[in-house]
């Protein structure tokens, strides 16, 4: 008899020993599995600009030559026409529901942009790009005129004098 009783004691023990160490896990390694979704974004993100300004470029050059913008010089760009004149397979995956009017990704001063991405993604692309995220190092970047904060880190404001290397900035006027 006291051998069942040590037994499973023994056996509570250990289910108590391996639930304390799957909360461990979960709890410490949250941060690792948001940390690297995080930057699974910003590669996303990067990748598709680089594959848009690459399709932009030749769908200027077959349409209109080298123009400021992608337009077929009737005003009717519309991003299915980097699919149809097949500069591009499929559209970003920032088509919502693969709905080609529900591209958000823009051009601006040659520049691809893709408003609302989050906080954590545009901070982590500056981040991974070199780029100061403290206050000082924000303020002191070329162009910066001001520091958005989120959270403990900071993302310079967009301004048309901001180094355009910077991958990510803060809009203060998201409807301009």
């Amino acid at each position: 008899m006291e051998v069942y009783v040590f037994s499973l004691i023994i056996s509570i023990l250990a289910v108590v020993l391996v639930i304390v160490l799957a909360g461990a896990a979960l709890y410490y390694g949250g941060d690792a599995y948001n940390e690297g979704v995080i930057k699974g974004q910003v590669a996303q993100y990067k990748n598709e600009a680089a594959q848009i300004a690459g399709a932009l470029v030749a769908y200027r050059v077959d349409q209109t030559g080298f123009t400021d913008h992608p337009d077929d010089g009737d005003g009717s760009f519309d991003w299915n026409d980097l699919v149809v004149g097949e500069y591009l397979s499929t559209l970003p995956s920032s088509a919502e529901g693969g709905n080609p009017s529900s591209v958000r990704w823009g051009v601006k001063d040659n520049l691809i942009i893709l408003p609302g991405v989050s906080d954590e993604v545009c901070v982590a692309s500056n981040r991974l790009d070199g780029f100061p995220t403290d206050e000082a190092g924000v303020l002191a970047m070329q162009g910066s005129t001001a520091a958005h904060q989120i959270g403990d880190e900071y993302v310079p404001e967009c301004t048309d004098s901001l180094d355009p290397a910077i991958p990510c900035c803060y809009d203060a006027n998201p409807s301009t």
